[in-house]
């Protein structure tokens, strides 16, 4: 059983103890801002929010002055540049801020040798405007040494105090930290139309309907450089989620004489965008700074900005990587035959449908229907393009590919020789793709295999 004596000197242990650590407390103090309203603040100057018309705030490197929009409306703009997008939340913040000015301390009673704390002349000073034509002047001074704060007084009032180090941040943040830092207009997630346009080239979608009732459906449908299908993916991975990632990093010029020193005159990449709710945004990308930021500017308005080279990066997308690189991809159910010429040599494939039978033919020779789809209409239909047929190409074509659908209708493919490695594809006397001559001989390789015998 624990004796009693002992317990009494337990409990006198642990008072000495709290005592202790309470007085160390007390002693090594808080330089930091606390979380609340300490003993020792001071009020240094308070105001009704709404009385509040203007606050000019002269920094170090730069003067604005923002402004309220209209009598008891808590909106803002920039006085000396009325033009200006602010975040109107973060300036309704700062002007919070001006309406109660707690210090952490008074220092002095003074109004002489105010330079030896930095507030004559003053590092910053801020000048408050109320509704009823008065004004107030606040300056900031030097960092207290040692401290996390700095001095401020009120200009007349004679005493000078310190106010938290987080305070004089809030208080001497630029403008830029008050500007409206969104950059689209367009909802990234209802985009129907994207147009990227350079004096090199023009990639130009839009997100098209097709079909009736629940068969309808939506695709991307790319109209230039070629009119032809996407692939959707590709869309989705090199345009579709990369654009809403472009953002305004800093505003360089607000009123340019020369767009051009930025790369944003003729030479400018222009992209348009427009969403489903019919919201249309023009954007124009030029050069880049010293640190590979590319400058850019908004339709519509004046001021240049940058923004992040990698955010960009899908302005240099190959408009052949966008597209279904399926030179003609059809549905057996469609095909009624397939003819394949290669100089005076002819293979022709078929289907003859009686009822819910159908009967595969290699050259009116019956063929197992595993050999047919497989070494015969697979290898025909899965004819890859490898790139857009960017050059002029004359000549006779080598292959010769002619699809006759049972609608009555006919597809005919044309491939010329290109260069060494390609043939060009014709479709409808214009030069759609180039494609790999293996892709072909591979495919005729099949064919010639299967008519000889070999899997039938």
């Amino acid at each position: 059983m624990i004796h009693k004596k002992t317990i009494l000197i337990l409990v006198a242990v642990i008072v000495l103890l709290i005592g202790a650590v309470f007085g160390i407390g007390l002693l090594q103090g808080d330089e930091d801002e606390p979380s609340g309203i300490s003993a020792t603040t001071v009020e240094i100057f308070k105001t009704a929010k709404e009385t509040i018309t203007e606050i000019e705030l002269n920094l170090p490197e730069e003067t604005f002055t923002f402004a309220r929009k209209a009598e008891g409306e808590d909106k803002w703009y920039v006085k000396e540049k009325p033009d200006v997008r602010l975040k109107n939340t973060s300036v309704s913040s700062l002007v919070s801020e001006f309406s109660a000015i707690m210090g952490a301390e008074l220092i002095a009673e003074t109004d002489e040798d105010l330079a030896q704390y930095g507030l004559e002349p003053a590092v910053a000073t801020f000048t408050v405007r109320f509704a009823d034509g008065k004004s107030e002047i606040l300056a900031l001074g030097n960092q207290v040494p040692v401290k996390n704060s700095y001095y401020f007084c009120r200009l007349g009032e004679g005493k000078v105090y310190t106010i938290y180090q987080s305070k004089a941040n809030t208080l001497l943040r630029s403008l830029t930290n008050y500007r409206d830092s969104s950059l689209l207009d367009v909802d990234t997630e209802q985009l129907n139309y994207v147009k990227i346009q350079s004096p090199r080239r023009t990639i130009e979608l839009k997100l098209v309907t097709t079909g009736e009732g629940e068969a309808q459906s939506q695709e991307w449908r790319m109209l230039q450089p070629r009119s032809k299908k996407t692939d959707i993916q590709r869309v989705t991975e090199q345009l579709l989620t990369k654009i809403p990632a472009i953002g305004i990093k800093e505003y360089i010029d607000d009123t340019p004489a020369d767009y051009g020193k930025y790369g944003l005159g003729a030479s400018a990449t222009v992209v348009s965008l427009a969403d489903a709710e019919g919201t249309e945004q023009t954007l124009y990308f030029g050069g880049e700074d010293e640190k590979g930021n590319v400058y850019f500017r908004m339709g519509g308005r004046k001021e240049v900005c940058i923004t992040a080279a990698g955010s960009v990066d899908w302005l240099e997308v190959d408009a052949f990587l966008l597209t279904d690189k399926f030179i003609n991809l059809e549905n057996i159910a469609n095909a009624a035959s397939i003819t394949v010429e290669k100089g005076d040599q002819k293979h022709t494939l078929s289907i003859v449908r009686e009822g819910e039978t159908e009967v595969y033919k290699l050259n009116d020779v019956e063929t197992i229907e595993s050999t047919f789809k497989s070494e015969l209409y697979q290898p025909v239909i899965g004819l890859l393009a490898d790139g857009f047929c960017d050059d002029a190409v004359h000549g006779a074509p080598v292959f010769v590919i002619t699809y006759h659908l049972v609608d009555g209708t006919t597809k005919r493919y044309e491939y010329v020789p290109y260069d060494e490695r390609n043939y060009a594809v014709f479709s409808g006397g214009r030069c759609e793709y180039r494609i790999l001559k293996k892709e072909l001989d591979n495919m005729y390789a099949s064919i010639e295999n299967v008519a000889k015998g070999a899997k039938q």
